[in-house]
């Protein structure tokens, strides 16, 4: 692949990854379904938990028709169902609907699961550029936090001056609007060609699931990537009552989400000074312990200013992670495969946070202070079960 073709691709996948990310209901998603559909946290856990328990089901298959049928297609098929999934959020008004934008956002989550690093990863192969993954992964997920940034306080903002709670759905719209657009970019990505797949769709799914499992390292990266982020994944959602607690106004729930991803684009788009400073092993382990500590501050301490610093500290030290992972795991995978095991490798991550969802719907009800114990302490434990060390 020439350079003028490998320097568009990774230009249109970072400007995609920029819109999938422009989650305008994200600063609200939690008031929206508290507030305007009048859910509890066990109803609200209980349709997350059918979200994981769709996306578990369809990330091998998904996986494999990317790999047998190309990544570009399988990330269209991905932005289309994510555009009409978030759609009918925003026009539910019973919670049985919601089951049916679960199911569209499941099977668009799992068509993207892997099939964007995968294409990011083999133009990179392609041009010869290998040796630039993990920066290249760092640009891409410091485009999707620009997203975020930008989306997240304009959508909070936007719903903070409608009519409350009837107004909240208009967060919902901008971003369906927003995965359509991202459709017309990822369109006109040149894929590079591949060695093609004789093996059928079942051989090729345990041939993912073989790869994972049976190499030790990739054993202990996958493990910790997936288990760790499973752990800090809840932050996501907690951010916005923990703010709310704290005196935040709803209006201003976005500038907090903007301001934790804020320092997170600083920290990606710097990742070859961090590299330069840092052993990449370390900083997996530190990341880790400060995301554990955090959740464990956020479980005792209601004062605003350290609310929000804790709130940061789990976030950026989650985010921090990822690339770094996602690099070392792209360089064990053969690219015939690769977007079969990195759906393997999703798959751990989907069902730890299912696992979650589990105690999130038992306990969150009698007490958010106790989740957040429970979530501290799992994530040091999984950090030092899973320490990598080279």
């Amino acid at each position: 692949m020439g350079n003028t073709s490998w320097n568009a691709n990774i230009i249109l996948l970072y400007i995609t990854s920029f819109l999938k990310n422009a989650q305008f209901f994200g600063a609200i998603s939690i008031p929206f379904l508290l507030d305007k559909l009048q859910l509890d946290y066990f109803r609200i856990a209980m349709l997350e938990l059918f979200f994981m328990a769709c996306i578990f089901v369809l990330e091998m298959p998904t996986g494999v028709v990317a790999d047998k049928f190309g990544r570009k297609y399988s990330i269209i098929s991905a932005l289309l169902l994510s555009s009409l999934s978030i759609g009918l959020f925003g026009l539910a008004d019973t919670y049985w609907v919601l089951f049916i934008a679960e199911f569209l956002g499941a099977a668009g989550v799992a068509f993207l699961s892997g099939a964007d690093q995968a294409l990011l990863y083999d133009t990179l192969i392609s041009a010869g550029r290998k040796k630039d993954g993990k920066h290249v992964l760092a640009k891409y997920d410091a485009f999707g936090t620009l997203g975020i940034i930008i989306a997240m306080p304009l959508g909070s903002f936007i719903v903070g001056h409608l009519e409350y709670p009837k107004g909240l759905s208009v967060a919902f719209y901008l971003t369906a609007l927003a995965y359509a657009l991202a459709i017309l970019f990822i369109a006109c990505i040149n894929e590079p060609k591949r060695k093609s797949i004789n093996e059928d769709w079942l051989q090729l799914g345990l041939k993912g699931i073989k790869g994972v499992w049976t190499n030790s390292k990739m054993r202990r990266l996958a493990l910790n990537s997936s288990l760790i982020s499973a752990s800090t994944f809840f932050i996501l959602w907690f951010y916005q009552p923990l703010s709310g607690f704290a005196g935040v106004p709803v209006a201003y729930y976005g500038f907090v989400a903007a301001g934790f991803n804020g320092v997170a684009l600083l920290l990606l788009l710097n990742m070859r000074s961090i590299e330069k400073m840092w052993n990449m092993a370390s900083l997996l382990w530190w990341t880790a312990i400060i995301a554990g500590l955090g959740l464990l501050v956020l479980a005792f301490v209601h004062q605003m200013f350290v609310v929000l610093v804790a709130i940061c500290g789990v976030a950026v030290a989650r985010f921090l992670r990822k690339p770094v992972l996602n690099d070392y795991i792209n360089q064990r995978i053969k690219s015939v495969r690769r977007a079969t095991t990195l759906s393997a490798v999703s798959m751990i991550e989907r069902i730890s946070i299912g696992a979650g969802y589990i105690l999130v719907a038992l306990l969150t009800d009698i007490s958010l202070s106790l989740i957040l114990v429970v979530l501290g302490v799992l994530t040091m434990i999984f950090a030092v079960m899973t320490r990598i060390r080279h």
